[in-house]
């Protein structure tokens, strides 16, 4: 119903279903992207909504801390890497990629 009454109410651009393939943490959700005006600004915004189960919302607030700290332990393991910030987006990169597929 949340999808539905989103596209009753707002100028939908784009929905992307990433709730079907879990990435490698088990995060799932939809991402709705739409069109929003905002009186007296001549150009629109695109917001995002989440649609995101709360017990999904729960346990990803609550890995949070350990996922934080993962990081920084890899960012040790990798010190020769010259830039944390390109550490950091490959473990992330890593971790919110979907899994292969276990089918033959």
């Amino acid at each position: 119903k949340g999808l539905e009454r989103i596209k009753d109410n707002f100028k939908v651009v784009n929905i992307c279903n990433r709730y079907g393939a879990a990435d490698r943490l088990g995060a799932r959700w939809v991402e709705v992207l739409v069109e929003m005006t905002i009186e007296g600004i001549p150009n629109p915004f695109i917001v995002e909504f989440r649609l995101e189960e709360a017990h999904f919302n729960w346990a990803r607030e609550s890995a949070a801390p350990h996922l934080h700290r993962f990081l920084e332990l890899l960012e040790e393991l990798f010190v020769d890497t010259p830039s944390r910030t390109l550490r950091r987006h490959v473990a992330r990169t890593v971790l919110s990629d979907r899994p292969d597929s276990h089918a033959l």
